[in-house]
């Protein structure tokens, strides 16, 4: 099936390297905040964090309103006797026309008899605007209010830094984070990457040198109804405890002032990925956050890295999403 999957934004390169590895690599197209793929995992799109719908894909046109109308018109059948039309601009493309107007001469001229309903269930026909128009009917909308809710204001442990939920899905989703899956934090903190872990239907295991934090995750878990693992204890204590594990999702701390018992962070950093490395299966990831452009420095070998997208947080901070194979 060809999919359309309308991004975020949120982030220049994340957005499609998580879809693209939830539904599957065969990029067809792009265009604006757009991906058209090639893709069986359509049943996969609800768990996607920085995607805001998945559409099958009926069209690709000219932006005219003349193609469109013929495009929508080439595919009447396959929209259902109730039905929407709605009509969405990708950024500052396609200005030339009026969405509104143009969801109202779909349904007038395409679908005269059938039944439209605006909020109820109906067939969804979706008419994006980039520097083409495409068209898709909808089959999964993300739950961006759901990402909200689990904000970290919103945790029974507070801490001024952390991913926000939808970025901490996202890196859950670049390491295949899945159902059964044994999968570690062994910087957990508030517990956010812990919380998705979970959701995904993976095993949860956390674990923080600070006791308070590792009691602060074991909250956050109890408070949104879900199981895992948090233990106290050193990076390496804790991956030797949980492995051998699948995957491993972290967010180490990265302040100037951040540290492990006195270690320097870059020594940290190493040890960290070293023992990382070690508890993960052959095949399984490291998905990691660092502020660091070149941790392919610090990661032992053997680790393979399959890509790094990088985040300016502020004038002085950076934030690198680097994904290893193991």
């Amino acid at each position: 099936m060809r999919l359309l999957v309308e991004l975020s934004g949120e982030h220049a390169t994340l957005p499609a390297a998580e879809a693209r590895a939830v539904l599957g690599d065969a990029e067809l197209d792009r265009d604006a905040q757009l991906l058209v793929l090639d893709s069986r995992h359509v049943a996969l799109a609800p768990r996607l964090g920085l995607t805001h719908a998945v559409s099958e894909h009926l069209a690709s046109v000219p932006a005219t309103r003349d193609a469109i109308l013929a495009a929508a018109r080439e595919h009447e059948a396959r929209v259902g006797d109730v039905f929407r039309v709605r009509v969405h601009r990708l950024g500052e493309h396609g200005r030339q026309m009026v969405p509104g107007e143009l969801e109202r001469a779909l349904g007038a001229q395409l679908y005269p008899g059938r039944k439209v309903s605006m909020d109820g269930p109906a067939d969804e026909l979706r008419v994006l605007l980039g520097e083409r128009a495409h068209l898709g009917l909808l089959r999964a909308r993300m739950d961006r209010a759901g990402f909200d809710a689990r904000a970290v204001r919103f945790r029974p442990f507070f801490s001024p830094v952390s991913l926000h939920p939808r970025f901490s899905r996202a890196l859950c989703n670049l390491a295949r984070v899945g159902p059964g899956m044994r999968v570690a934090d062994p910087f957990c903190g508030t517990g956010g990457l812990l919380l998705e872990t979970a959701l995904l239907g993976a095993q949860a295991l956390g674990g923080d040198l600070d006791p308070e934090k590792a009691e602060g995750s074991r909250a956050t878990l109890t408070h949104f109804g879900l199981p895992g693992q948090v233990r106290v204890g050193d990076v390496a204590d804790t991956l030797r405890a949980f492995a051998p594990l699948d995957a491993v999702v972290a967010d180490p701390p990265y302040g100037r002032a951040s540290t492990t018992a006195r270690e320097e962070r870059r020594a940290l950093y190493r040890r960290a990925l070293a023992a990382m490395a070690e508890a993960v299966r052959p095949g399984g990831r490291l998905a990691v956050v660092l502020p660091e452009a070149d941790a392919e420095a610090l990661a032992p070998a053997g680790l393979g890295l399959e890509q790094r997208h990088a985040q300016r947080v502020h004038r002085s901070l950076d934030r690198h999403y680097y994904v290893w194979r193991a």
